[in-house]
């Protein structure tokens, strides 16, 4: 079979490459872009085509000038993705995906969580039934992500995580240097969920036991969540409560290594 030239120039024109974005995808972020003016001369150019652009230059690191002329003339693409770079519309896109994308793995980790001890149990012991709160868990993007405001949990001491001037999550090391030190010998191995302000997730210390507490906030076992805060819930762990050996009281904290090569005898019990 042949087809003419119009129709081959056609199919040309309108081809679709890999790195073009999905109705889905282009649905999702439409709305950052502005609408066409009521009045004046009409918009020449389909936005979302000048995104397939930027993302084909993206993602094959070819020159603004090779660019395919399915997206119009380079000059236009480039024009419009350093004005809306000027414009900050660039990491406004990006900070709203990375927070989307967090709060889609939130929901799907507790859910995992309850299918596995439902069917295994803990610690391979018996199964137990989890009930976990309900979508949407806004408890755990303010635990891991955005922060835990003050008064969120009325009648406990007031953890005010938010770090002043930010309403979107923070980095993925979330610290919070205003929170004084917990002294060694008073510090918790749950953190937060132990009363000890200073530990995980505010903080990263080498005793916080980070396992045990976020399976307990996966399900919902924190006093953000009164109705599933009871066992198993907020009990669940890994049954390891502390290391095999202490650690340091200085820096850097962290216990001894083990000696290279003198595997310890408690490794290989007597048959």
């Amino acid at each position: 079979m042949t087809i003419s030239l119009s129709v081959w120039v056609k199919l040309v024109v309108n081809k679709i490459y890999p790195s073009d974005l999905t109705d889905s995808q282009w649905n999702h972020i439409e709305d950052f872009f502005p609408l066409p003016k009521r009045t004046g001369r009409p918009r020449q150019v389909e936005f979302r085509q000048i995104v397939n652009g930027v993302l084909y230059l993206v993602i094959t690191g070819c020159q603004w000038r090779f660019l395919p002329t399915d997206y119009g003339k380079w000059q236009t693409v480039y024009h419009y993705f350093a004005r809306w770079q000027k414009d900050g519309l660039w990491h406004r896109i990006h900070e709203t995906l990375r927070s989307d994308l967090r709060k889609k793995k939130r929901r799907h980790i507790p859910r995992l969580i309850q299918t596995i001890f439902g069917l295994y149990g803990p610690l391979g012991g018996p199964p137990v039934a989890i009930n976990i709160p309900p979508a949407p868990r806004n408890d755990l993007v303010q635990i891991f992500a955005t922060g835990i405001p003050a008064g969120a949990v009325p009648g406990l001491p007031n953890y005010t995580t938010v770090i002043q001037g930010t309403t979107g999550p923070h980095e993925y090391m979330r610290l919070n240097l205003a929170i004084a030190i917990t002294p060694v010998g008073s510090q918790n191995r749950l953190g937060l969920l132990g009363n000890d302000a200073a530990g995980f997730p505010n903080g990263r210390r080498p005793i916080d036991d980070v396992v045990d507490i976020e399976l307990r906030a996966a399900v919902g076992g924190t006093p953000f969540t009164p109705m599933t805060n009871v066992a198993p819930n907020n009990t669940l762990g890994d049954g390891v409560s502390q290391n095999d050996v202490p650690f340091l009281t200085r820096f850097p904290y962290l216990a001894s290594p083990n000696a290279g090569n003198q595997p310890k005898a408690s490794n290989f019990p007597a048959p």
